[in-house]
């Protein structure tokens, strides 16, 4: 199996999100779904590589 496909397989939820989407959008839903807020946020921190960052300095 190839290396892009071996990443399709681990996160399909990736594919899923539109590049469009604003961050207004992203804001409201945050604020509307409480249960899933924190996992939510989550996500999006990691789409941009902040997870990394924080987790860098302490390894």
């Amino acid at each position: 199996m190839s290396d892009a496909a071996d990443n399709e397989l681990r996160r399909p939820q990736a594919r899923k999100h539109k590049t469009g989407t604003s961050t207004v959008h992203v804001g409201i839903l945050i604020v509307v779904d409480t249960v899933r807020d924190a996992a939510m946020l989550v996500t999006i921190m990691d789409k941009f590589d902040v997870h990394l960052a924080f987790q860098e300095g302490k390894g």
